[in-house]
């Protein structure tokens, strides 16, 4: 029965509309498997190695099912579902039987599936990590009573992008909003092998320089739960010299290689762009708030243009504002200034009047330039609205400059079929318009993270390369089984080409590139010498072979296929749609990890808890037995009246609330002796804490000792 309602469920999600994003944790008793409940990751940590195309990722993850209302005695499962970018490549999954580690096991999917299944029926410890499409993966653990705990860890290859010198690369932050409460993320970043600088770019959260005799220096950080709803995402300037980054792993039967190419860098460019930037804001449909938007993208115009370049914005308030009467030099105070209003502003949506307002713009001042539309907005959603919008901009301004539209909206957005095609909020507009104005659309829904969007729309305004060709070869020998960017139709002169495959033969690399842009051909013939060549690791294979898996994983399937990716996943320990990570308690036959090195013992046991930039908890003791002191520090905290603090239990009752007034001071402490709110002790066990300044808010488990 179990196994039928199982497949039942996965059915189910399998038919919910392809927008949905399958992010979800749920906390369930096997034994009665119609009851699902919204679980809680008590405590998460992600280390970051980068890799060059990719960044190794280490996610560990503590589940608590302490605010379900099963019973104390209940054996409940874990299940996460959880999304992963495209082109993720899962390498690892590690599960803590007590303080043991146990690493998982690849097998074939079947084989796994009743293993666990029958260890479950059995009441013993498992865990199993499925791929169930390109994006959507399955982590299921068992048992876990209410007041206990899990840990796990997910190893995994994250694709990062590739611009001007730099890479970046997101947190999962949309994971670790599947808990109730969302926990703090602790981050350690490892710089090697020229990957430097790093830092978050979309959300003020500082690195601290640390260093451990175990794994060596590395960068700590701590992003609250608060900022997950940011994205935020880290980034690191590149070895990338000359347009150039190359990368070669060679062991005793293959040679690998890695890159990635600016053709910028190689194609002149004299034109000095003027970018017309329209803010089109609709409060409650999106996840970004204006702070956040206005920061990044400022953030992505400085990384994308110079003072060469020239801007003007236009959004809407009750009426439509033009900030500035001409273009204004792209500096960071021209920018400070038209941008720093959006965030106190009331804004509204207002499609036709911010076009009308920047056509005639464009008009006064020579007709010259490209217009960046920023928007979440959804007024125009169905076929007949949109077509009719699109008529009046062409009545208004014919032919129609450049549109590159930017849509971050990712709330209550409505679907409609048009055409045998669903489009989401405004989708079918955007598609349409861009499509007029030989402009282009961009969606967070694709994009993953909204920095990545506003530089993926912002690279497409200055000018498209075509009947591109891009040959790499080893001086005397060859390179095969290429994999990298789609170049049939087309791409922004500035984005990053990359390639990744294996080669036959000794450096130095020869790279020839062709291609058309601003309609003139282009073709260059580039040596990369053994000097310029970056040493790379194992990890360099396992990209291949997770790029070859997903390839082979999209084909037309057949059992031939099916065999070589189930081949290719056991042998090279990569993950795929046939096979799953299997953990078995210890036993016999199944033993302790020796060698898993488990960084998430950075976080380290420190009372003082860093909050962000603005200020610090110190919380004391944790365990406690009978008076746990909280302090806030408020010094570097703005317009804080007053400092709330409540106590929950596991079952998600307020057991203790303490207001205390905050203007003036520099610091609030609060002590809790264990009481509820009726002045009776409360039991042993685990508890969240959680606190509010301000703006600023944090909560943090702590336990309660007999």
């Amino acid at each position: 029965m179990k196994t039928r309602v199982f497949l039942t469920l996965t059915i189910i999600l399998a038919g919910l509309a392809p927008l949905a994003a399958q992010n979800t944790l749920w906390i369930n008793d096997p034994n009665f498997t119609w009851s699902w409940q919204s679980g809680t990751i008590s405590e998460a940590s992600l280390s970051v190695h980068p890799k060059g195309l990719y960044a190794e990722y280490g996610l560990y993850l503590t589940f608590s099912g302490s605010n379900t209302n099963f019973s104390a005695n209940n054996l409940l499962e874990v299940v996460l579902n959880f999304e992963l970018p495209k082109g993720a490549i899962v390498l690892d999954n590690w599960l803590w039987v007590g303080d043991d580690i146990v690493q998982g096991k690849l097998i074939d999917r079947w084989s796994a599936s009743q293993i666990y299944e029958g260890i479950v029926n059995r009441r013993r410890d498992p865990s199993v990590l499925y791929k169930d499409s390109e994006t959507q993966y399955q982590l299921r653990v068992y048992p876990m009573k209410k007041a206990e705990t899990r840990k796990v860890k997910i190893t995994y290859l994250m694709p990062v992008t590739w611009s001007k010198g730099k890479i970046e690369t997101a947190i999962p932050s949309a994971l670790l909003r599947t808990s109730v409460y969302p926990p703090d993320l602790f981050v350690f970043l490892w710089e090697d092998k020229g990957f430097v600088n790093g830092s978050f770019i979309n959300a003020d959260i500082p690195f601290e320089q640390r260093t451990d005799q175990e794994f060596g220096q590395y960068k700590w950080a701590m992003v609250n739960a608060a900022k997950l709803q940011a994205n935020p995402a880290i980034t690191l300037d590149a070895p990338i010299r000359n347009g150039i980054y190359l990368s070669v792993f060679e062991d005793k039967s293959t040679s690998y290689y890695q890159m990635a190419l600016s053709p910028a860098s190689f194609i002149a460019q004299n034109q000095h762009n003027k970018i017309l930037v329209l803010v089109d804001y609709e409060a409650g449909n999106s996840s970004t708030t204006k702070a956040t938007l206005t920061a990044t993208l400022k953030q992505r115009l400085l990384v994308a243009y110079g003072p060469d370049d020239s801007f003007n914005l236009i959004y809407s308030k009750l009426q439509v504002q033009q900030t500035y009467p001409s273009w204004k030099p792209i500096t960071p105070e021209n920018l400070d200034a038209a941008l720093d209003p959006l965030v106190i502003e009331s804004l509204y949506s207002n499609l036709p009047g911010i076009f009308s307002t920047a056509f005639d713009f464009l008009k006064s001042t020579g007709g010259q330039g490209s217009i960046i539309l920023v928007t979440n907005s959804d007024n125009f959603g169905n076929y007949e609205p949109a077509n009719n919008l699109i008529r009046d901009l062409k009545s208004m301004q014919n032919p129609l400059p450049p549109i590159y539209i930017a849509d971050f909206q990712d709330y209550v957005y409505n679907s409609y079929y048009i055409g045998n095609h669903y489009y989401y909020g405004q989708e079918y507009l955007y598609v349409n318009l861009s499509k007029a104005s030989a402009g282009d659309y961009k969606t967070i829904r694709e994009e993953g993270s909204l920095s990545t969007l506003l530089a993926s729309a912002i690279s497409s305004t200055e000018g498209m390369i075509t009947a591109f060709d891009l040959y790499t070869a080893p001086s005397d020998g060859f390179c095969y089984g290429r994999f990298g960017t789609n170049m049939v139709e087309g791409f922004p002169v500035n984005q990053t080409v990359t390639q990744i495959g294996k080669f036959i033969g000794q450096t130095p690399f020869l790279i020839s590139l062709t291609g058309i842009y601003q309609s003139q051909p282009f073709s260059q013939l580039l040596q990369v010498g053994t000097a310029q060549i970056n040493p790379a690791d194992t990890m360099l294979g396992k990209m291949w072979h997770g790029r070859y898996i997903a390839d082979l994983e999209k084909s037309t399937r057949n059992n031939m296929i099916d065999q070589e990716i189930l081949y290719e996943s056991l042998n090279n320990r990569v993950l795929s749609i046939h096979s799953a990570f299997l953990c078995l308690e210890p036993s016999d036959t199944v033993s302790v990890c020796q060698t898993c090195k488990d960084e998430s013992r950075l976080v380290g046991i420190d009372d003082q808890v860093p909050v962000d930039s603005a200020g610090f908890v110190k919380m004391y003791p944790n365990p406690f037995r009978d008076r746990l002191t909280m302090e806030i520090s408020l010094e570097k905290l703005t317009s804080v009246d007053e400092v709330v603090i409540r106590i929950f239990n596991i079952n998600g009752q307020l057991v203790f609330e303490k207001k205390e007034e905050a203007t003036g001071r520099l610091a609030v402490t609060a002590v809790w002796s264990g009481t509820s709110v009726n002045g009776d002790q409360v039991p042993a066990g685990q508890y969240i804490v959680m606190i509010r300044a301000g703006e600023f808010s944090m909560s943090k488990q702590i336990v309660k000792s007999e």
